[in-house]
């Protein structure tokens, strides 16, 4: 009997030890409740702790960092251009009684983080000009997908990432009285709809085919400076052979001049003699010259031979 008793208070103290105590671990945080109402402070700090059995129960909320990821949303831009755009935010429980009380479970947390950082991130995108939400400040680009081919690219005024800022910092207003902090808001994705599409395709084509035509007049423009300096360099290398083909003409028939001269002092009648075979040979060269001479012309005297005797085949030919 006495046995069976230590068994039933073992067996009691064992219940009563195990509905006491409970554990935290390290991604987690816990509330005690009574009868569905709050009691204390948060505990945050893992390991083991104590709690009144079967009255007090232990609510478990995470502590790590949660991500929230909303559905592509179709919305207008300040130029009417429709587009999807797809966010993702990170957000942890700050406050867990302010939460517990406001909220209750992470699965009712995220139906509010839909209806609060969607509409945030409607209103902000739909105030704000395409150009701002797909680009960043200052960054130049050749394509400007917020504007018509007629028009000027633009420039961002605000950029994607202060439009995320603002986004991130409005959500954060509005989600911290449910005991959230919102630690940012990224835009994951911005699609166009099949209009804009059409347009920026359009627009892309007109731009690769602008970069192709000035690449093509530049290379015009360096092949017109290439055959430029080409045809230059030709002209003056012809104009530098003629010089000195020139100088080398000249010297020649300085020095032949010179030849000449000295020749015709050495002995002035056989330099006549030669002067008149070269320009009888010049004359007849054709061999249908008829030339005309006079009887005291030295011309006839040398073709009638020596001390005026004219040749036997001139005779023959007579």
């Amino acid at each position: 009997m006495k046995s069976a008793l230590l068994l039933i208070l073992l067996l009691a103290g064992a219940l009563l030890a195990g509905s006491s105590a409970y554990v935290v671990g390290e991604a987690e945080q816990a509330i005690i409740t009574s009868f569905g109402k709050p009691i204390g402070a948060p505990v945050t700090e893992a390991g083991l702790h104590w709690k009144t059995p079967f009255i007090h129960d232990v609510r478990r909320l995470p502590r790590r960092v949660l991500c929230w990821r909303g559905e592509a949303r179709e919305i207008s831009t300040a130029e009417k251009k429709f587009i999807f755009v797809d966010t993702m935010a990170r957000w942890r429980i700050a406050e867990p009684l302010l939460f517990l009380q406001s909220v209750g479970t992470e699965g009712s947390a995220q139906g509010r983080l839909d209806n609060i950082i969607d509409g945030v991130v409607k209103d902000t995108v739909s105030s704000q000009a395409l150009i701002d939400v797909v680009r960043a400040t200052g960054r130049e680009m050749a394509l400007d997908v917020g504007a018509d081919l007629d028009e000027a690219p633009a420039k961002p005024t605000l950029g994607r990432p202060e439009l995320m800022t603002r986004i991130t910092r409005e959500a954060a207003i509005r989600l911290a009285p449910l005991g959230i902090e919102l630690m940012d808001v990224r835009i994951t994705r911005v699609n166009f709809v099949d209009q804009v599409l059409k347009d920026v395709y359009r627009r892309m084509v007109s731009e690769r085919q602008r970069i192709a035509e000035q690449f093509r007049s530049e290379g015009q423009g360096e092949k017109a400076k290439i055959l430029g300096e080409l045809e230059r360099d030709q002209k003056k290398t012809l104009s530098e052979a003629f010089r000195d083909a020139e100088t080398m003409r000249g010297s020649a028939d300085a020095a032949a001049a010179r030849t000449y001269a000295e020749a015709y002092a050495r002995n002035p009648d056989f330099y006549a003699f030669l002067k008149s075979l070269e320009t009888l040979e010049t004359s007849l060269a054709s061999g249908d010259t008829t030339a005309v001479l006079s009887t005291d012309s030295e011309l006839l005297r040398l073709l009638e031979g020596p001390d005026g005797a004219r040749p036997v085949e001139n005779e023959q030919r007579r």
